[in-house]
């Protein structure tokens, strides 16, 4: 269902940090100032820094969303044994939804059981819905399972691998959800347990990219969930001809 893109720009950018940080290397062995020294070893971390956060926690390839032109880097955590399919969160239908990721995460050794992650991505055309209107779906959707839901959602700013931006609407609720959780040795089932939801939206001219993230509270420090979204997200890219 998922097909694996050959476009490897992302994967590219990853690595010209390094080659931008070799090049500061020989600058500064080449002989300067202290102050400038001070800088240039400043800058060649940050370039590390910002460079590592992709290449170290998403897969090195972009999977590219069916036949819509959408691609996207998965955190590493959605590997060969996370499970694929189209299920939509338990509490709201997402619109244009492609497909889901669920994995599920060790609490500590085999003896603590599971819990699961999970990842849905939709995509939907610019001239079938407005971007207000996936929002409003969405808000008023959770309002009836949540507790103190944004009326407004979050502008935000995600970094790219090519050390630029996209801007992103985004919303975060907290309480209580279904999740299948396995305690040791047994099989999961469905359990209500403390967990969060974020989602964001990504807009362009024609195409609107919606990713939503999903997992209990007992994982959330261990897999840094929600941190790897907006990473994750920032990779997001369109094909040209296609809104990108």
């Amino acid at each position: 269902m998922i097909r694996v893109s050959s476009v490897y720009r992302s994967y590219a950018m990853d690595h010209i940090c390094g080659a931008a940080i070799l090049g500061l290397s020989i600058s500064i062995l080449a002989g300067c100032g202290t102050a400038e020294y001070e800088r240039r070893l400043e800058k060649s971390g940050d370039l590390l820094r910002y460079g590592s956060k992709f290449h170290a926690k998403l897969h090195p390839s972009p999977q590219v969303v069916n036949d819509t032109g959408v691609s996207i880097r998965f955190p590493l955590l959605i590997d060969g044994s996370a499970r694929a399919g189209t299920d939509q969160p338990p509490f709201v239908q997402l619109p244009g939804l492609q497909f889901s990721y669920v994995k599920d995460v060790n609490l500590g050794d085999v003896r603590s059981g599971t819990s699961p992650v999970h990842l849905y991505i939709g995509v939907v055309n610019a001239d079938a819905m407005q971007d207000t209107e996936i929002m409003n779906k969405i808000s008023v959707t959770l309002s009836n399972q949540f507790q103190n839901v944004p009326a407004i959602w979050d502008q935000v700013e995600l970094d790219t691998p090519d050390r630029s931006s996209i801007s992103c609407k985004h919303i975060s609720v907290t309480g209580e959800q279904t999740f299948d959780k396995a305690m040791p040795y047994q099989d999961a089932k469905p359990v209500d347990a403390a967990g969060r939801f974020d989602v964001y939206l990504y807009s362009t001219d024609t195409k609107h990219v919606i990713t939503a993230w999903r997992c209990p509270d007992d994982i959330q420090a261990n897999t840094q969930w929600f941190q790897l979204a907006g990473v994750s997200t920032g990779t997001i890219t369109i094909e040209t001809g296609e809104g990108g």
